[in-house]
């Protein structure tokens, strides 16, 4: 079994919008030079960084699990898991600005649980969303076609003698 964590990059592109807001509105504030504003600009960073550093390992917790039989994949409120069998294909997609190679899943297991195993809402939104039939391996994995989830796939598609 191996279990991988969403990569590092993709992860700080996450929180990447804070520190350049912090950045600019800080600016503003202290180019006032108004004492209220410059204390409310150092506020300001402390609690952007606070919110980033939260981000980035909300974002971190995030993981794809790999095992002979199956894939199961955590997100913030739910996991979705499936045998290899359930793989129907494989499409590449933009995903908040990236490009992501994704795994179609005919009909995964959706558990509405986050990484502690607690019950979560179930989103109204949920139903019958596309998501929740894909996992995007390559924000996982950047060489996935040459790693197990790759040697899987190829295992599965080669015509049994």
């Amino acid at each position: 079994m191996t279990v991988y964590r969403i990569r590092r990059d993709l992860a700080a592109l996450l929180v990447l919008p804070i520190p350049i807001l912090t950045a600019a509105i800080s600016l503003v504030l202290i180019t006032t030079q108004r004492p209220v504003l410059v204390v409310l600009a150092v506020v300001y960073v402390v609690v952007s960084v606070v919110l980033m550093i939260r981000m980035y390992r909300q974002a971190r917790r995030r993981t794809l699990t790999v095992s002979d039989t199956s894939l199961v994949v955590q997100r913030d409120a739910y996991r979705i898991g499936a045998p290899w069998s359930e793989v129907v294909g494989i499409d590449r997609k933009r995903r908040q600005g990236l490009l992501a190679d994704e795994l179609v899943l005919a009909s995964p297991v959706v558990t509405f649980v986050d990484a502690a195993d607690k019950p979560t809402r179930v989103p109204k939104a949920a139903a019958g969303h596309p998501a929740l039939q894909r996992i995007q391996v390559s924000f996982y994995d950047k060489n996935w076609r040459e790693g197990p989830i790759g040697d899987r796939l190829r295992s599965l598609l080669q015509p049994s003698s």
